[in-house]
């Protein structure tokens, strides 16, 4: 009689494991995250001469960002806080002295806002006005709060540069 208690005990508790193992993780506390964001170069080709050409507004971009993350699960708001360095993804120097794209360089990131997530994305919707959505993909997760993360996002800058974005960040 006492194990068809026992098996009646765990098929009863069964929907509630089921519940929490399908349940979204939290974000939730800090992460220290590493950031990188590539953006493409954008040549165009003198179809007579087959010279290449780039805008100087067009030489690609690399960013890489190492920052803290920190995330209020209830509510709902981020903040980052690190640094990064930037740079062109091609240095053109011309025989004027001239050049295109630029050296790298070395900032401060100091930012906030909202956010939201689901099984298969993370939304930040910053206090500069700019909203993200990365598809994201959940390390372990320990009481609720995924303990990992890493997420990907695809874009067009402010430049008119196609860019790859991702984030993977370790629970502190």
């Amino acid at each position: 009689m006492q194990s068809i208690r026992n098996v009646t005990a765990a098929f009863a508790a069964l929907p509630f494991a089921i519940s929490y193992a399908l349940a979204t993780p939290s974000l939730s506390g800090a992460y220290m995250a590493t950031e990188t964001d590539f953006c493409q170069i954008q040549a165009s080709v003198d179809s007579g001469t087959g010279q290449i050409t780039i805008p100087k507004s067009k030489t690609g971009e690399a960013d890489v960002l190492v920052s803290t993350e920190t995330f209020n699960s209830g509510a709902g708001t981020w903040s980052a806080s690190g640094w990064g360095s930037s740079e062109s993804a091609i240095f053109e120097k011309f025989s004027d002295g001239s050049h295109g794209g630029y050296h790298a360089k070395d900032y401060d990131i100091s930012n906030g806002g909202t956010y939201s997530n689901t099984n298969t994305t993370v939304t930040f919707n910053s206090n500069g006005g700019v909203t993200s959505v990365y598809n994201i993909v959940y390390g372990p997760v320990t009481n609720g709060i995924a303990q990992s993360f890493t997420a990907m996002y695809q874009n067009t800058n402010l430049y008119g540069k196609t860019c790859l974005d991702s984030i993977v960040a370790q629970h502190q």
